[in-house]
């Protein structure tokens, strides 16, 4: 017997890339194009996608790289198909596209990066499984008419159980945001590292350091508003990388300008996770303490 939408979209414990994955076919996507290298990375995941697809009746199609890809997606696009491409370098994929505004594909990038460069159009973080569905299931329905590339990327490697209800279709809040509001050091990430931006948090309160974490969503349209009055209550902020050295950091400064508070970097170093640890201990270190 065939997998049907309401077998796919039952109660799950999958990991952020897959849950984006369910998602995207719960928004409606019957055709996506995988990049060698999102096969290489999450191999078990695209056999489960493409066999979801086939019994729905789409398709997964590998082909040559993730210029490939994110072009046959926006060719399907042009012609009304909700369609994908999933790639684990967004920046390569969305730079094949520049110029085409008109086209509406979305790209889920299976890295665990945050993009360099952020296209044009929605880029989103999911820090949770759950979040990664409601992004791939609202993203189609909110890119805007008149076209514009929809990235899901930074998707975290840990489980969680997802409760598929795409009566929602809803993206998720454009930012995560625990602790005080006049925070003595305010951890600022996004995509992977929550749970250890978290814990690093708690860690901190527990050792009586007020302490505040911000775990940004939405990188495009970046959510300024909410983030400035964050940054300027804060008399230190920590930024925990997860793309490039300065990726996030540059986000921030980009939008918000240079940030009146002593402003610290933790990168991620070839490709390893930060630690709850490690990011308490760089936050003690950009107090002074």
């Amino acid at each position: 017997m065939g997998v049907t939408l309401g077998t796919v979209l039952r109660p799950l414990t999958v990991s952020g890339v897959e849950a984006a994955c369910i998602g995207i076919l719960a928004g409606g996507c019957r055709l996506a194009f995988a990049a060698p290298a999102a096969h290489q990375l999450q191999g078990m995941v695209m056999l489960r996608l493409a066999a979801r697809m086939r019994h729905l009746g789409g398709a997964l199609i590998q082909v040559q790289s993730e210029e490939a890809a994110a072009v046959m997606a926006a060719g399907a696009a042009m012609a009304g198909a909700r369609a994908a491409a999933i790639v684990a370098d967004s920046c390569r994929a969305a730079g094949a596209l520049t110029g085409f505004n008109d086209l509406s594909p979305v790209l889920v990038d299976v890295s665990g990066r945050l993009p360099l460069a952020l296209p044009a159009g929605a880029v989103l973080a999911p820090h949770t499984p759950q979040a990664a569905f409601d992004t791939g299931a609202a993203l189609f329905d909110t890119l805007p008419p008149d076209g514009g590339i929809g990235v899901i990327a930074g998707l975290e490697g840990g489980s969680g159980m997802v409760e598929p209800d795409i009566a929602r279709r809803l993206l998720p809040p454009p930012i995560h945001q625990d602790g005080p509001d006049d925070p003595e050091i305010l951890i600022i990430g996004a995509g992977p590292g929550f749970d250890a931006c978290d814990e690093a948090r708690s860690e901190l309160a527990l050792a009586g350091v007020a302490a505040a974490h911000v775990h940004l969503i939405h990188l495009a349209p970046f959510p300024a508003a909410i983030v400035a009055p964050a940054v300027a209550s804060a008399r230190r902020v920590l930024v925990v990388e997860s793309g490039g050295p300065g990726t996030l950091a540059g986000y921030i400064r980009s939008y918000l300008g240079a940030p009146a508070a002593p402003f610290g970097e933790l990168p991620r170093l070839a490709g390893a996770p930060l630690g709850a640890d490690e990011i308490a201990w760089q936050a003690r270190e950009v107090m002074g303490r």
